[in-house]
């Protein structure tokens, strides 16, 4: 029993398993109760599905923890938005305001992904991935 306990505390907190499971858990919370209700359909679903077949398709734990935090560091961004009601501002300013930025967090994570795919060592085969992705 002491030896299972050690074990447990030698594994990371985010193993793979972890980081699938926020990979898909994140992704639909953040579509459904920020997205969708803030950001033009094609938009938050073009950016959910970037997201999810890319991490998925591609199949490197590296590339998916790595996006990942950058998609949650996205999805906190349309959280302040719609927490401080800065949609409701910024719509009154120009009236896609919110879903520009929401088309720059999509270019920004493609291009994200795009760097990620260049630093691997079978970035030949995870290109092709990527634009089959796309």
């Amino acid at each position: 029993m002491k030896e299972n306990t050690i074990a447990r505390k030698a594994q990371p907190v985010f193993n793979e398993d972890t980081i699938r499971f926020l990979a898909v858990v994140i992704p639909l919370i953040g579509l459904v109760y920020l997205n969708l209700r803030m950001i033009d359909f094609c938009i938050a679903i073009a950016l959910y599905l970037s997201f999810t077949i890319g991490v998925f398709h591609f199949n490197k734990l590296e590339i998916m923890s790595s996006t990942l935090r950058l998609y949650s560091l996205i999805m906190v961004i349309n959280l302040i938005i719609r927490l401080f009601k800065l949609n409701v501002m910024l719509d009154n300013i120009f009236l896609w305001t919110v879903d520009l930025i929401a088309l720059v967090e999509l270019i920004v994570l493609l291009v994200y992904m795009k760097k990620q795919i260049n630093a691997q060592e079978d970035k030949e085969i995870l290109q092709k991935k990527y634009k089959q992705m796309l």
